[in-house]
């Protein structure tokens, strides 16, 4: 019995570690992982993979069109969501595992493309990432793609599963 207790209070910093790290939300870019793909000149396939425990809101996605400034994004639809009673916006729409966009734009031929890609998530600990913009640009010449990062989010250390210290 003394070799179980014994046990126990050797193993119990262990546990308290494991459960702390659980605390700590993902960097952004570990909870949501976009990913773009060209898939015919006039259309891009937006993913994102969202980590366990995490959650896009449909109404926080936003695409608008950097350069050229005669691109036009087409019409798009966004999947069927699941439906979440959230304490800080109200009714949404929110997207847990991945979430995938095609996404119809007519630009000149040769011409280089910028989007902009603004999108929202939260944990369901409750630790709520400030808003996201990803520029996404198009290379005419050879069709490569890069997802470019104007400013690296990370969140802030905590013992709270809030955010808040």
């Amino acid at each position: 019995m003394l070799r179980l207790i014994l046990f126990f209070l050797l193993m119990l910093p262990s546990f308290y570690a494991k459960a702390q790290d659980s605390l700590q939300p993902l960097p952004v870019d570990k909870a949501f992982e976009l990913h773009a793909e060209l898939t015919k000149t006039d259309s891009l396939n937006i993913s994102w993979i969202i980590a366990k425990g995490y959650y896009l809101y449909r109404d926080k996605i936003h695409f608008s069109i950097i350069q050229p400034k005669n691109a036009l994004i087409g019409n798009y639809q966004f999947p069927n969501g699941v439906k979440k009673n959230d304490k800080f916006f109200g009714p949404q729409i929110v997207y847990k595992d991945n979430l995938q966009v095609f996404l119809p734009i007519s630009f000149a031929a040769g011409e280089n493309l910028r989007l902009k890609i603004a999108y929202q998530g939260c944990s369901l600990a409750g630790f709520c990432y400030p808003p996201v913009d990803k520029i996404l640009s198009i290379n005419a010449k050879d069709k490569t793609l890069a997802i470019e990062q104007p400013n690296e989010i990370q969140p802030p250390k905590t013992n709270s599963p809030l955010g808040s210290e």
